[in-house]
């Protein structure tokens, strides 16, 4: 199967297609809650397959940790660059190497990406 073209329109169509309003942010906020760890304790948090960084600011403010957002596809990354969201950090790397040292991270988030992970 092709994979998506996250390099072309799709980058500039994704937020608008995939828009959440503050309730569905509440819900996805109670529920990884009890998995981020306490504000200020562990490692960074990591946005896997971030894409524009739909979800990166906002798990930055739930954890109270830095957020990585992991993104292969620099149309993509620069779209979560350019929202400069506060604790947010855009890398550019793909989840089957990532640039990470052991014990680093207290919590990884995927939404909608396990399938585009080749390994």
């Amino acid at each position: 199967m092709p994979r998506a073209d996250y390099e072309g329109w799709m980058a500039s169509a994704y937020d608008a297609g995939r828009r959440l309003g503050p309730e569905a942010f509440a819900a996805w906020r109670e529920a990884a809650r009890p998995y981020l760890g306490p504000a200020g304790e562990g490692g960074a948090v990591v946005d896997l397959g971030a894409g524009t960084g739909r979800f990166s600011g906002q798990l930055a403010q739930w954890s109270g940790a830095l957020v990585a957002a992991v993104e292969p596809t620099e149309a993509m990354a620069a779209r979560a660059r350019a929202k400069r969201q506060p604790g947010v950090r855009v890398v550019r790397a793909r989840a089957e190497s990532l640039p990470l040292a052991d014990g680093s991270v207290r919590a990884v988030w995927l939404s909608q990406v396990v399938h585009h992970i080749d390994d």
